[in-house]
């Protein structure tokens, strides 16, 4: 999509903005428009010229209901390509106890900060210089129902969405795998009544403390991988000109546990899911093939534990540990299969504090304990309107020789306009 259509796009919502409310009480037309430079600073060069769009549309029944749509779409002008989807379109339904929304939709679990292994519902991509976790809009039913003490809420996806190799970027960056990718045809599950996805979750309230039990069923977001090899029967050794890579939707069962509440002057939760993946059939018919998987084949969890605080001077603090069952936060295959998965174990911290009402500093940081590698992210907002800001951040990346070790590091600029 051209740059122009965008910036059009951009005209026409702040145009209609001023009229669609005045004769529509109750509707609500808006959106975000970001200009953004992002530096490779080991390379020297710019990297990316983006521009940002979302423009959304709600109208509100009274407490009866309300409608929401929305439109994303972006521009490269480095890369020069860009578009524009749907984002969310979905309607809700206000009844005495129960609440139900139909339509695209993101559905967010958890208590954790970011970091959310219950919220297993909308597929998740990853960006270390971004939003770290971000889920994504996708065709599903929600009905809640709201007891004396309780509630419970229920989840219908119809279709199977997968994740495209381009929603992680650590995938994007590792050559080998993405030539594994780009091998496969690997067909998504067919949308019928028996390949559907549900998930319910029950809340409830102990001593102050929000507590939920959930459970999902359905499909992973990433197709489990294997290879194949032969062994040259003359030596007995592995032929790597035969290696192949296969690889298969898995079915998964996810259990989740979280809760959040005060604890003094702090804030504190936890939350963790056990996740079931189906298995991958590793038996070879044939005595001289080898399979290895790439994936997890065993049960495994995934848990955070975090805690934040306030201080008087007013810089606000948090902290969470991270445990990762399936061994990495960022690269979810085993790319040297011969080797057992060791679970990933992080620190993430994030620090804030603001000079006036007008500057404001962060710092969010992500350290791999395990090979010392970490995430590095200084950010500074300054507000130059009531709707327009600008931000710079950093992303840098430390470690001679770990998970984080990678990654170039990389300066950004970005406007943001609120309309």
């Amino acid at each position: 999509m051209r740059r122009s259509a965008i910036i059009s796009i951009a005209i026409l919502a702040l145009l209609l903005n001023s009229t669609l409310i005045a004769f529509a009480q109750g509707t609500e037309l808006g959106g975000e428009l970001a200009q953004s430079l992002n530096y490779d600073a080991d390379a020297r060069q710019i990297k990316g010229l983006r521009t940002d769009i979302k423009v959304y549309l709600e109208r509100r029944f009274g407490t009866s209901g309300r409608a929401y749509l929305s439109f994303k779409g972006d521009y490269d002008a480095i890369a020069n390509e860009g578009d524009i989807n749907l984002d969310e379109a979905f309607a809700s339904v206000y009844l005495k106890d129960i609440d139900i929304t139909v339509g695209n939709q993101v559905i967010s679990w958890g208590t954790a900060d970011g970091f959310n292994p219950t919220s297993t519902i909308n597929p998740v991509t990853l960006s270390l210089t971004d939003s770290l976790l971000k889920g994504k809009p996708i065709l599903s039913a929600q009905a809640t129902y709201y007891g004396d003490n309780f509630d419970l809420t229920a989840v219908l996806v119809p279709g199977f969405v997968p994740l495209e190799t381009s929603d992680l970027a650590p995938l994007v960056q590792n050559k080998a795998l993405l030539d594994y990718f780009e091998k496969l045809d690997i067909p998504s599950p067919e949308n019928t009544l028996e390949n559907m996805e549900f998930a319910v979750r029950l809340g409830t309230n102990l001593s102050g403390y929000d507590l939920y039990a959930s459970y999902f069923y359905g499909w992973e977001d990433l197709p489990a991988l294997m290879t194949k090899v032969n062994i040259d029967p003359t030596t007995m050794m592995p032929d790597w000109s035969t290696l192949a890579v296969e690889g298969r939707y898995r079915r998964t069962n996810v259990i989740g546990l979280a809760t959040a509440g005060v604890l003094g002057d702090f804030g504190v939760w936890a939350e963790g899911a056990y996740f079931i993946p189906g298995k991958l059939d590793l038996a070879a018919s044939n005595p001289l093939e080898i399979r290895q998987s790439l994936s997890i084949d065993e049960p495994y969890i995934q848990a955070v534990i975090g805690a934040d605080y306030t201080f008087d001077n007013g810089i606000y603090a948090q902290a969470q540990y991270l445990y990762y069952g399936n061994g990495s936060l960022t690269m979810p295959y085993n790319l040297n299969p011969s080797q057992a998965i060791e679970p990933g174990h992080y620190l993430s911290n994030h620090f804030s504090y603001s000079f006036d009402m007008n500057n404001k500093v962060e710092l969010t940081t992500l350290l791999n304990l395990k090979d010392n590698s970490a995430f590095i992210m200084p950010t500074y907002t300054r507000s130059l309107t009531q709707t327009t800001s600008l931000r710079i951040g950093l992303a840098a990346f430390a470690g001679s020789d770990g998970e984080f070790s990678n990654y170039p590091t990389q300066v950004s600029v970005q406007l943001t306009t609120v309309f």
